[in-house]
């Protein structure tokens, strides 16, 4: 760092004593021939260049620390920024995991009041609908650890193969002492298991990677990590417990470790899928996929509601030819009945074979989309059939259905840019729909010259 001020300060008054010294010195040695005024002035020259040293090297280094202490306090503005940003996320995330816990209370007692009436069908849809929330929590939890600061551990390596470095004659196994090669396991893949459609699939791929390089978009491996985990935590919730899910994957010929190996290799180009889908959202084309999800979002959260009733005749997916078209006679029948004025309501109590309808006349209540989304037939009639008008026969998984609507409620809330704005905060934190990524992919395949050369001789 140099000398200290303190030693240049110093400098300064014997400097002074010395130019004083030299002013007040006798003259004696003039006889010699020599001038003691030089031979001062020559020492004081050299101390003040000394000084002017001393005071360069002082300013460089105060102008080091000034600029080192900028840096400093811009990364430390930087990490406050961040902070602030991961408490609003995290504030975000545990309002939204509140509300996410009172549905599924609400579920957990739909479940249980349905359980209790023995209806067997609405119980298997509301036990899936509980499903899909209780999995949304999960995710939310996770979400919200992961912006508080909980680290994530990457996933250890239990020696999967490194593609970008395969040594193809490497065995994969010996017989009697007899290696088989990785060369010959590829050969044995691509001609016993490779499609057109799996090509398809590896084009998209690498198109997506391609795009993602381009742009400049890359994930990490903690990134990468935890979506394999959370792939592995759904696939096990799904399967119901863990020995559950490890006999499922064991029936399609993996074991855990090639499992994770086979999710780790697709994570990448998924999560870079999404970024990409994310960028697209400032393109004509990514605007438009988006706001498809928007007005589909719109449409569950503030959706119209309708009073409405059906008839209801059984013919469950697995009927015979016969029993199915036995069943469509019976409602066509009804609507005659109730085409030719007999009142919906005693055509659905005599004809009805929904047990909890029946004796209401058929009635449904009120509703909005959500309550028959797993059935998108009945929701649609539900939702543009004019009021007061009589269906043909809908076709569900369950039979046939005579819809009545009686009433239309607009919804609680306008399709205006305040709603698109709150719809839009809200899947900004969701991953992107399938339809988005698909879009994305269409959208990269169109731009680029494919050729497929992949025979199978």
């Amino acid at each position: 760092m140099g000398r200290p001020r303190t030693e240049l300060l110093v400098a300064l008054p014997i400097v002074a004593s010395l130019a004083i010294g030299c002013a007040g010195a006798p003259r004696k040695d003039e006889a010699r021939g020599n001038d003691p005024h030089v031979e001062c002035d020559a020492r004081l020259a050299q101390l003040t260049a000394q000084q002017e040293a001393d005071r360069a090297r002082l300013e460089r280094d105060a102008r080091a620390s000034r600029e080192e202490a900028d840096l400093l306090r811009r990364d430390l503005q930087r990490r406050h920024d961040e902070l602030v940003a991961a408490r609003e996320r995290a504030a975000a995330q545990e309002e939204a995991l509140e509300a996410a816990l009172g549905a599924i209370r609400r579920n957990h007692e739909e479940l249980a009041a349905l359980r209790d009436r023995g209806a067997d069908t609405e119980v298997a849809a509301a036990a899936e609908l509980l499903r899909q929330k209780d999995e949304q929590l999960r995710l939310l939890r996770h979400r919200l650890a992961e912006a508080q600061g909980g680290g994530v551990t990457p996933l250890p390596d239990n020696g999967s193969v490194k593609l970008a470095s395969m040594d193809l004659e490497v065995p994969v196994a010996t017989v009697d002492g007899e290696p088989f090669s990785r060369r010959e396991f590829c050969e044995y893949l691509y001609r016993d298991l490779g499609t057109p459609g799996l090509l398809e699939l590896f084009v998209n791929r690498a198109l997506v990677v391609r795009e993602a390089r381009r742009r400049g978009i890359e994930v990490n491996d903690v990134e990468c990590a935890v979506w394999v985990e959370e792939q592995r935590v759904e696939h096990v919730r799904e399967a119901g417990t863990l020995e559950a899910f490890r006999k499922k994957i064991a029936e399609g010929g993996f074991n855990e470790d090639a499992w994770a190996a086979r999710l780790r290799y697709q994570a990448r180009p998924t999560l870079l899928l999404r970024r990409l889908v994310e960028l697209e959202r400032t393109t004509p084309e990514g605007r438009e996929a988006f706001e498809a999800r928007l007005r589909e979002e719109y449409q569950r959260t503030y959706s119209e509601r309708v009073r409405a009733g059906h008839i209801f005749i059984r013919a469950e997916r697995g009927a015979s030819d016969a029993e199915v078209e036995a069943a469509h006679k019976v409602a066509l029948y009804a609507l005659e009945q109730v085409k030719r004025g007999v009142p919906f309501a005693d055509v659905a109590r005599r004809l009805s074979q929904d047990a909890e309808t029946k004796p209401l006349g058929g009635t449904l209540g009120t509703f909005d989309r959500g309550r028959f989304a797993r059935t998108p037939e009945l929701n649609t009639a539900f939702f543009t059939l004019p009021v007061g008008e009589v269906s043909q026969p809908i076709r569900t998984p369950l039979g046939f259905h005579v819809v009545l609507v009686e009433d239309r409620t607009p919804p609680a809330r306008p399709f205006d840019e305040a709603v698109k704005r709150e719809l839009a905060n809200r899947l900004s934190k969701q991953p992107p729909s399938d339809a988005e990524m698909e879009a994305l992919v269409g959208r990269l395949r169109a731009r680029a010259h494919v050729v497929r050369t992949l025979t199978f001789d």
